[in-house]
């Protein structure tokens, strides 16, 4: 089942233009990625965490931190 937040911000994301879906089938959870120019940007993990790539650069500037629930990715 999805979640009314993940249906939200995925219906936000694709309303971008240029920006797909990609469906990986080997992923048992239903693993999406979301595509802009042939390149990964961004993905869901469990339930509403969206993964995005973001720059270091921007990482600093924003003072962004790994989120302390989160199990994904901790040395990011």
């Amino acid at each position: 089942m999805t979640s009314d937040l993940k249906q939200q911000l995925t219906r936000k994301i694709l309303s971008i233009v240029g920006v797909t879906e990609r469906f990986w089938p080997t992923d048992s959870g239903g693993f999406t990625a979301f595509v802009f120019k042939n390149k990964e940007f961004a993905h869901f993990h469990s339930g509403n965490e969206l993964d995005l790539k973001l720059t270091k650069k921007l990482i600093a500037a924003k003072q962004l931190q790994h989120p302390e629930n989160s199990t994904v990715h901790p040395n990011r």
